[in-house]
């Protein structure tokens, strides 16, 4: 949701508008951390210009991208 219709939504300060923007702020905290793997694909494997060469080639892929983005991923942390 976007901060101006955020704070439009929350003016009041009640209960509501104050479990609205907890929610909006989980759903930011995991969209952040999904969008991060995402960012590893496109950057150090070149994914971000995807060319279309049929949605079975492509699926297959990112497919076999994923799990190779999250092993680097996890070595950066040991």
């Amino acid at each position: 949701m976007r901060p101006v219709k955020l704070d439009k939504l929350t003016q009041d300060g009640c209960q509501q508008s104050q479990l609205l923007r907890q929610a909006v702020h989980e759903l930011a905290i995991r969209r952040a951390k999904v969008e991060h793997v995402f960012r590893d694909i496109k950057i150090r494997f070149g994914y971000a210009k995807n060319r279309y060469r049929g949605l079975a080639k492509n699926a297959a892929r990112l497919t076999f991208l994923t799990p190779i983005a999250n092993v680097i991923r996890g070595e950066s942390y040991n």
